[in-house]
């Protein structure tokens, strides 16, 4: 029974080993919440543990205008003021390439997403091969993006050679608890928020400010291995704002 137990959690595509650290959080969080949605949406749960959400399914979503949401403007506005005006920024998963336009007059944008979404678009799936950029960043923004993401510890350590500072939102497992939610809404990263600053400390960063945002968190990230004690006023004295 334990095996087959394993197993199931295994085919959800959940962390967890079924020994004496299942007892501890954050991985017995996650094991009960698999099996509370399993007994409450036996049907949904087996269906998304047969059938997970591809990497063609999440491009031929995004790649459909109607699904950029309006709504997602107002947590892009918050991001923004996060970031200082003279910055070069490269925002993952551009979508209406919003941020571009309420970023202060003397920074640098450059856009990344699945698919083009203007002429200058660095095209890539952060799930399979990771960007060579065109020039160094300042920041890398991510605005509901990571919980799309496989494999975040490697984007951390790209990022972490790449730019010094990354504002990134993300909705913990514990603000929204129900795995059958997540996996319908596509997403395939299921952190606490303990394991998701952890992961970026492992990384190098170090975490410098976090606002909520309804469920979400909005994050922002300080390189401290190849820029120690920089901060928004020191690395950025004399920029005009």
């Amino acid at each position: 029974m334990r095996e087959i137990a394993r197993r199931f959690v295994s085919g959800l595509g959940i962390s967890a080993r079924l020994d004496h650290r299942l007892r501890f959080h954050p991985a017995a969080l996650r094991w009960r919440l698999a099996l509370r949605d399993a007994v409450a949406s036996p049907v949904k749960t087996l269906k998304r543990a047969i059938r997970p959400v591809s990497d063609d399914d999440l491009l031929r979503r995004w790649a459909e205008p109607a699904n950029l949401l309006e709504d997602w403007d107002e947590r892009t506005r918050a991001m923004a003021g996060m970031i200082p005006n003279g910055a070069v920024v490269i925002e993952f998963g551009a979508g209406r390439m919003i941020l571009k336009d309420i970023l202060g007059p003397d920074c640098v944008y450059q856009g990344s997403d699945l698919v083009a979404r203007d002429a200058s678009t660095i095209v890539c799936d952060l799930n399979q091969s990771l960007p060579k950029l065109r020039f160094k960043c300042s920041h890398a923004v991510f605005s509901g993006v990571l919980e799309y993401i496989r494999d975040t510890r490697r984007l951390v350590g790209f990022l972490s050679q790449e730019v010094e500072y990354v504002v990134a939102s993300y909705t913990p497992l514990e603000n929204l608890r129900s795995l059958a939610v997540r996996y319908n809404n596509g997403w395939v990263s299921h952190l606490t928020q303990e394991e998701f600053i952890q992961l970026f400390s492992d990384g190098g960063f170090v975490l410098e400010k976090s606002i909520g945002w309804r469920d979400q968190i909005i994050f922002v990230f300080r390189n401290d291995r190849r820029f120690p004690g920089a901060g928004f006023a020191s690395l950025f004295a004399g920029v005009a704002s």
